[in-house]
């Protein structure tokens, strides 16, 4: 179905996502922050869609999406928001908005996430 990349620097959030994705038939590549993102998509991209975590260290899921805005690019990009409540992270969703197709506050409602890809990847073809 899709190729997506998971950009999220926790292991286990990173796997289950993969899992997840890939028992729904999707070919999924993960990196750990924006950086290896960036190589990786370099080496095995393009990708159909790109799921990255905001707050990450090395290169921020912000950073790493204003990069992808300088590339030709077209993966659909979903952000994925640790839910904090700091004004910082309330000032990067605004920003990381005007960025993405979709942001999904953690906990993960799953299903809308599956949804949602699926969506994006009918309309792509």
């Amino acid at each position: 179905m899709a190729k997506i990349l998971v950009v999220d620097d926790s292991v286990d959030f990173s796997y289950f996502i993969s899992e997840l994705l890939k028992r729904e038939g999707h070919s999924v590549t993960c990196a750990n922050d924006g950086e290896v993102a960036i190589n990786t998509i370099k080496e095995s991209g393009p990708f159909d869609v790109i799921l990255t975590d905001i707050i990450m260290p090395n290169m921020d899921g912000v950073s790493f999406m204003r990069h992808l805005q300088t590339t030709q690019n077209q993966a659909f990009v979903i952000a994925i928001s640790g839910g904090g409540v700091t004004m910082a992270s309330k000032e990067a969703l605004k920003v990381v908005e005007s960025l993405v197709v979709a942001v999904f506050e953690k906990p993960i409602d799953y299903d809308a996430l599956i949804a949602k890809i699926a969506e994006l990847v009918s309309d792509k073809e």
